[in-house]
């Protein structure tokens, strides 16, 4: 410390002694509370759990212009790009419907010419265990649809007119 320092702390330290006693009232008071021994420990839990969220609920209140301007702008946006795709997805997703539209008419067309003794069933039998062996579960009742069941010449003849009838639908769509 520099000369001029030292002399002037020394002339405050002379002066303090000159003066009278530095008396300053002091109160004493004592507060007595009863409450539960553990309310510390409810009140860090409190903390720990609303904190982050009282943290998050004023960050966003502080920059709402940002996070309103962007989730009301990123949704339009979104939308529009949703709106600009949807010519794009519509025709492969009207293609796969169609092609499981005939997949499920070819499908019943031939079970109805195997329900009326034109076909052998021994295709859908094939078929039946190539999807067993994709470890894929068959429903216990299509054995009995690879197989004529009614041995009734006109429940027979309704079948063959019935197949008939799909196969040329089929062909026509």
């Amino acid at each position: 410390a520099s000369e001029a320092l030292v002399q002037a702390r020394a002339a405050i330290a002379r002066d303090a002694g000159s003066k009278a006693a530095c008396r300053q009232r002091i109160r004493r008071q004592a507060d007595v509370s009863l409450r539960p021994v553990d309310q510390g420990l409810s009140y860090e839990i409190l903390l720990a759990v609303t904190s982050p969220a009282f943290t998050f609920a004023n960050a966003v209140s502080q920059h709402s212009e940002i996070v309103l301007s962007l989730g009301v702008g990123g949704a339009a946006a979104f939308s529009v790009v949703i709106m600009l795709l949807f010519p794009l997805c519509a025709q492969a997703v009207l293609m796969v419907l169609l092609l499981v539209l005939f997949t499920m008419l070819i499908g019943t067309d031939y079970l109805l010419f195997v329900q009326a003794g034109l076909a052998s069933g021994r295709s859908g039998s094939q078929f039946k265990e190539f999807i067993s062996n994709l470890h894929i579960d068959v429903p216990p009742g299509a054995d009995d649809l690879l197989r004529q069941t009614s041995r009734d010449e006109s429940v027979t003849q309704l079948f063959a007119c019935a197949a008939f009838v799909l196969a040329v639908l089929i062909a026509f769509l």
